[in-house]
């Protein structure tokens, strides 16, 4: 009987767990996101209807939480990262989200978009980033170098990651004060272009000491990265490493001959099928720390518009049968092809009425600093802004391969 007893009470313990959990949804005019991730519940699902929510601050993170666009890639979160400094505060999942590092004063950004930053022996538990792109950082993409901390898993996966580190930067990865365990941290399927330091710097406190981790990089496409000559792109103290399936095209052309630092503590630093283009004549391959170092090759992948950030290899490519680099760029319907165009010529900027484009647009949004949209126009090359109030707007134009690119204009 006491067994029975104990059985139901933990089944009804469940399905009250799970019936707490909720979906809720946020109207940028009416709500901040910061409120609704303060009254939520641990476990709950911030669902983002279309629009702008400006922070200019950090989200502290003390909830496990999962926060997702309505419809992808429409709702923008300015301005804003993610800190860690408390101790078991759960998961973090974003999936489907713009997160634009810009903040509303013109110049200024936030540093990171994800920050362990506590007092030491923090514990953070699973991190995804899945299906977002993300824009105008100041510094890096995790910072996790203030004190000894734990994180079971992050996970960047499907993602566009342009124009960050302008200010200050750190390595994309600057974890060399954490620890992942038996865990992992991950940067699958994603495209990384114009940022000018190291892919990463992991734990380094004691060498070899978080040798069950694993580090993948595996199908990332890698356009302008490293572009200073005194950093390297990989740097590995710790840990399992497995550099596998991508393409990395432009680096500097300085004197750089060893791209590679892997402490001899490593057991494990795999480079395989990898493409190297236009970056050092080939210094990732001369490293002598790769356990294993096979199959890559120096061509040029052949990107189709690269002034434009398309990076869709030629229908035919043997890098598509081999499955080399971002699938998103494979020419073929992997219902992830959405990331941004090039940064958009809009002019005159501020202005007191209309204002141009570089091209006609399949669509044009425009939406107030708190986002609400107030524009939503179609097929267009010049738009007026007379009927809008001095201020400063978002712009979002998706042009008709579904390329978007997110600006902010100044009405007079």
């Amino acid at each position: 009987m006491k067994k029975k007893f104990t059985f139901l009470a933990g089944l009804f313990l469940a399905l009250s767990l799970n019936v707490m959990a909720a979906d809720i949804t946020v109207d940028p005019a009416s709500t901040t996101l910061t409120t609704a991730y303060a009254s939520a519940a641990s476990g709950d699902v911030l669902i983002l209807m279309d629009g702008t929510y400006v922070i200019d601050a950090n989200i502290t993170m003390t909830k496990a939480i999962t926060i997702k666009a309505q419809h992808p890639k429409m709702a923008i979160i300015s301005g804003a990262g993610f800190l860690f400094s408390t101790s078991s505060t759960g998961n973090l999942t974003v999936q489907d989200v713009v997160l634009d590092g810009a903040k509303a004063a013109a110049g200024t950004y936030a540093s990171y978009v994800v920050d362990f930053n506590g007092s030491a022996g923090l514990i953070v538990n699973n991190i995804l980033l899945e299906n977002c792109s993300v824009i105008n950082y100041g510094n890096c993409f995790l910072r996790a170098n203030r004190v000894e901390d734990t994180c079971e898993s992050f996970k960047v996966n499907n993602c566009i990651i342009k124009g960050n580190g302008s200010v200050a930067a750190y390595p994309f990865f600057q974890v060399t004060k954490t620890k992942f365990g038996t865990g992992s941290l991950e940067l699958t399927n994603s495209t990384i272009a114009d940022f000018s330091n190291e892919y990463i710097q992991n734990y380094s406190t004691t060498a070899g000491a978080d040798n069950n981790a694993t580090y993948l990089f595996k199908n990332n496409t890698f356009y302008n990265t490293v572009t200073v000559a005194a950093r390297k792109p990989f740097s590995f103290v710790s840990g399992k490493v497995y550099v596998q399936n991508n393409i990395f095209v432009k680096s500097t052309t300085g004197t750089r001959t060893l791209d590679v630092t892997i402490n001899a503590a490593v057991t494990t630093a795999e480079f395989t099928n990898n493409v190297v283009y236009d970056y050092d004549a080939g210094a990732l391959f001369n490293s002598t720390g790769w356990s294993l170092n096979s199959g890559n090759q120096e061509v040029d992948p052949g990107f189709l518009n690269v002034a434009n950030y398309d990076f869709t290899l030629p229908t035919g490519s043997a890098l598509i049968t081999a499955k080399i680099g971002d699938p998103r760029w494979f020419g073929i319907a992997t219902g992830v092809k959405n990331t941004f165009a090039n940064t958009v010529n809009i002019y005159p900027n501020p202005t007191i009425d209309m204002i141009y484009f570089d091209k006609t647009y399949h669509n044009v949004k425009i939406f107030s600093i708190l986002g609400k949209e107030i524009i939503n126009a179609n097929q267009k090359s010049t738009l007026s802004l007379n009927q809008l109030s001095s201020g400063v707007y978002i712009i979002r134009l998706t042009d008709s391969n579904g390329l978007t690119s997110i600006e902010k204009v100044t009405k007079k």
